[in-house]
């Protein structure tokens, strides 16, 4: 009977301490829910399209429309802090791998720049002139810097001028060669899902990146070759050809730079479009507040020229 006694003592003291334990348990569990933030309904109409991984560092004051929307393939809206520190503010599929047409003349300018002086005199030849598009108004013969065809690719995204940087020079001995050194410079900044075939990009098949891997690439040229942004945010600039001639004017490609309408305090650095019939429309944007904060913002396989603007300016107002 005394072993009994206490047996059943033991178990009202331990059912006692379980049911203060659960009931504490409860409590805590109850106060931790009450702490954890959620975003009111417009944000998780977006949760499908928003990478919500830094969730924290979105201003719970800041609405969006319930009908933001983006068509194109891929998206991607990038915040640079002054400071460095990176937060991803929107994704769509920035993983995937997409065509992207003329924003490969984004790494055949870093090439260009790394490797040969701007004030290079470069032999245009009848295989660049004989390139797809009429922009750049090129003749074989002609010599013309290498300063004048970065303007010209970037900003009239010039395939003559593209093929032209990547022909035989100090830094090649051909197209092959300098396509090389494309891929081996996206190796380098560990752009993994990155593979260039031409320094035009208009072959779509073997000539691919993602979002995030541009996204990537503009923050290296951020860093390192400003002169490509520079240039790129001019709407029109006079090309010179031997002995500081004029050659012709070329303009730039982005319509945003004159048609945006521009967000107070938000000024635009730079940037470059791309269409080909298989890539679609895609344009990379890159703008800065006053804050000194940047924002890369970029849209991939849009359905048409026209379009790719519309679908980046809905970024730029949604998230700067």
């Amino acid at each position: 009977m005394t072993g009994l006694k206490f047996f059943l003592i033991g178990l009202t003291i331990s059912l006692s301490l379980f049911g203060a334990l659960n009931a504490g348990e409860l409590r805590l569990e109850d106060f931790l829910l009450s702490q954890i933030y959620l975003p009111p309904d417009t944000f998780l109409a977006q949760a499908s399209q928003n990478d919500f991984s830094n969730f924290k560092n979105f201003s719970p004051v800041k609405k969006f429309s319930l009908n933001f929307d983006i068509a194109a393939r891929s998206a991607l809206v990038l915040k640079v802090k002054s400071d460095g520190q990176q937060t991803v503010l929107f994704d769509k599929n920035s993983s995937q791998k997409l065509a992207i047409a003329s924003l490969t003349k984004l790494m055949t300018a870093v090439v260009s720049l790394e490797n040969q002086p701007l004030s290079q005199e470069v032999e245009i030849s009848l295989t660049s002139v004989s390139q797809e598009g009429n922009s750049g108004n090129l003749k074989t013969g002609e010599r013309i810097m290498v300063k004048e065809l970065l303007k010209m690719a970037l900003i009239e995204s010039s395939n003559d001028a593209a093929e032209a940087l990547a022909a035989k020079s100090s830094i090649s001995s051909g197209r092959e060669e300098f396509v090389a050194l494309m891929n081996l410079k996206s190796k380098e900044l560990g752009l993994r899902s990155t593979y260039f075939s031409t320094p035009t990009g208009l072959e779509a098949e073997n000539n691919f990146s993602t979002a995030r891997d541009l996204a990537n690439l503009m923050v290296f040229i951020l860093k390192t070759h400003p002169f490509i942004l520079e240039v790129s945010a001019q709407p029109s600039v006079i090309i010179l050809s031997e002995n500081n001639r004029p050659h012709h004017r070329a303009f730039n490609t982005n319509e945003l730079l004159t048609s945006f309408g521009q967000i107070k305090n938000l000024k635009i650095v730079g940037g470059k479009t791309g269409y080909t019939d298989e890539a679609g429309g895609s344009i990379i944007l890159v703008t800065k507040d006053q804050n000194g904060n940047y924002f890369i913002s970029l849209v991939l396989g849009a359905d048409s020229q026209e379009s790719r603007f519309l679908e980046l300016e809905k970024l730029i107002k949604a998230f700067n």
